[in-house]
């Protein structure tokens, strides 16, 4: 399974064509710092300023260490539940997020959750947002069910005191409708961002980037639940708009190009996909520079694209491009360094080279429990991955133990009927029936079919997909019965 990053942005946006350079940030620290020190509030909101600008420009670790600094002098200076140290905190929390450190980013968005709370009351504008924050890692961390809770508190509370219709309400409401995808009911999702899109076209305009942002979100969820075709109309509707309303190379403008390459490439047309992808890495490359995340996740996309196209070389070539700059950029354990790993993994198994990817998708595996835990989606990913390869090489034995695994996983933490079930159900019977049980393989198809009917519909191509191969191993059973 190759992975394409990024779908949406749910966080911080970055404005990576309003502030000052670093250079002349820097000049302006030195400047003051040397007149007034190192502790001066002046100077210190000055550094955040500088923290923020490197977290845009993808340098996540000098941003962090700036942040640390602050948040220390600040806690010193003001106390820790000043508003102006807590906010510092829920900064440091978004960066550490973006690091990959989701265990130090939950610890301090729940101690700003808990002052914010404590200080300022449950409804109070700066607890929903800390509770929104708070919401977005614990639905990194694979606890959709506690990021729920969190979003549904967010929404009632900024419907009743806000409206409908104000524009936090909205973002509560987008971004419950995304964990709801991830939870697998893509109709409640569909429901609630479709009561978005309809909002912010009557209140925004529908040229509104915010507007643009919520048709986006829809698109991904029509294309998750197999709508290709009407995925693919809005987002030439979004890149339309996007490009009209903000320019060709603004984050959201290639954001969008990325999306209807992705749904380009789901439906065959590889070679267009190629070109939008080669599109959007030329121009973050000359807008962000080389090691951006973002660039890299343009090489990534690109790579699977060629992979696609059966260009094995030159994807090859990108992904391991990919994974040297996030490894010393980003770091070993970071989700893009792990994504391209897993990339470069199924690279390597289509040019034949099982024992490569094993190597690799061990890796990932290991990390993967080690950082997120053995039930993390990702993890069951992961364990998914190295079934494959297992079973590739003939481990039939190993991979039957891992797809079992990841099945009993997948049916208690995610729910019988969760997409991601479904698949390792029909993995798990694909797995049966090469090890001699087509009847236990038969079982579990129909369970899958039935599951795959209920959530994403007859015509969505995985349920097409279940339905041919139980036709198949049917016929067959019913053709090596006596008298068959």
């Amino acid at each position: 399974m190759l992975f394409y990053l990024p779908a949406l942005n749910l966080r911080r946006a970055p404005s990576f064509y309003k502030r000052p350079t670093p250079v002349r940030l820097e000049r302006k620290l030195q400047e003051l710092g040397s007149t007034r020190g190192p502790q001066d509030l002046e100077v210190l909101s000055l550094t955040e300023d500088l923290a923020r600008l490197l977290s845009d420009q993808g340098d996540f670790a000098a941003a962090r260490d700036l942040q640390e600094g602050v948040l220390e002098a600040k806690a010193h200076l003001l106390g820790e539940e000043h508003p102006n140290t807590l906010e510092t905190m829920s900064e440091l929390a978004e960066t550490l997020w973006a690091q990959g450190d989701l265990a130090g980013a939950r610890r301090l968005g729940e101690r700003v959750l808990d002052l914010r709370a404590r200080l300022l009351g449950d409804e109070h504008t700066a607890t929903l947002a800390a509770m929104n924050n708070l919401a977005s890692t614990l639905r990194a961390q694979g606890d959709h069910a506690g990021a729920r809770r969190l979003q549904e508190r967010v929404l009632e509370a900024n419907r009743r005191v806000l409206g409908e219709e104000h524009r936090i309400t909205l973002t509560a409401m987008n971004n419950l409708a995304v964990t709801l995808w991830a939870q697998g009911d893509l109709a409640g999702a569909r429901r609630l961002q479709e009561r978005v899109l309809e909002v912010s076209a009557q209140v925004l305009g529908e040229k509104h980037p915010a507007t643009l942002e919520s048709i986006n979100n829809l698109a991904e969820i029509l294309r998750a639940q197999g709508d290709h075709a009407g995925a693919q109309r809005l987002q030439m509707q979004v890149l339309e708009g996007s490009t009209h309303m903000l320019g060709e190379e603004h984050p959201h403008t290639l954001r969008s190009m990325n999306n209807l390459a992705l749904t380009l490439s789901i439906q065959g047309d590889h070679a267009g996909a190629r070109r939008l992808q080669e599109r959007v890495l030329e121009a973050n490359r000359r807008v962000l520079g080389e090691e951006h995340p973002q660039t890299l996740a343009a090489m990534n996309n690109l790579a699977a694209t060629l992979k696609e196209l059966g260009d094995q070389e030159g994807a090859g070539r990108l992904q391991e491009r990919v994974l040297e700059v996030s490894r010393r950029v980003l770091g070993e354990e970071h989700p893009t360094t792990q994504s391209s790993m897993n990339n470069l993994a199924e690279i390597l198994k289509a040019q034949g080279n099982h024992a490569g990817a094993q190597g690799l998708q061990e890796r990932v595996l290991d990390v993967s429990r080690r950082v997120l835990g053995e039930e993390h989606p990702d993890t069951l990913t992961a364990m998914n991955n190295m079934a494959g390869t297992l079973r590739a090489q003939g481990d039939f034995d190993g991979a039957r133990r891992l797809g079992e695994r990841v099945l009993e996983v997948s049916r208690r933490v995610l729910g019988d009927e969760h997409p991601d079930t479904l698949t390792a159900m029909n993995n798990m019977a694909v797995l049966l029936f090469e090890a001699g049980d087509r009847e236990g393989a038969i079982r579990l198809l129909r369970e899958c079919l039935l599951g795959r009917r209920n959530v994403l519909g007859d015509t969505h191509p995985y349920t097409a997909g279940t339905a041919e191969l139980l036709q198949r191993l049917e016929a067959q059973s019913k053709d090596s019965q006596p008298g068959g």
